[in-house]
């Protein structure tokens, strides 16, 4: 675990900060109606990431089917550390995100 928030928010970012968790961050602000839901599409955003990622990692011959019940026992063998810090890295990312969105908006 990092020593300090500071630590946190940037392994968090580092976490995210990949071309897949920016996209799935931006289609999650994107549908995002109000900032009081972003607990929830932040897990969602998370589940979603780790889905996409077991589903490249995987060879392409096998079904979703097959994916899909790997998914569960892959999130379950997770070390809770990770899974807090992607949560703490899509809070930040979907935050900032949504922060320009509504300036924006404000703006027009």
């Amino acid at each position: 675990m990092p020593e300090s928030l500071s630590a946190l928010l940037a392994e968090a970012f580092d976490a995210v900060n990949s071309i897949q968790g920016i996209m799935i961050a931006f289609i999650t602000m994107m549908v995002m109606g109000r900032y009081h839901h972003i607990v929830f599409f932040a897990a969602g955003a998370l589940l979603i990431d780790q889905f996409v990622t077991l589903a490249f990692n995987n060879t392409w011959n096998t079904s979703i089917e097959d994916i899909a019940e790997q998914f569960w026992d892959k999130l379950l063998d997770l070390d809770a550390t990770v899974v807090i810090i992607r949560f703490v890295g899509f809070l930040v990312v979907i935050t900032a995100m949504y922060g320009v969105k509504r300036l924006f908006l404000r703006g027009s």
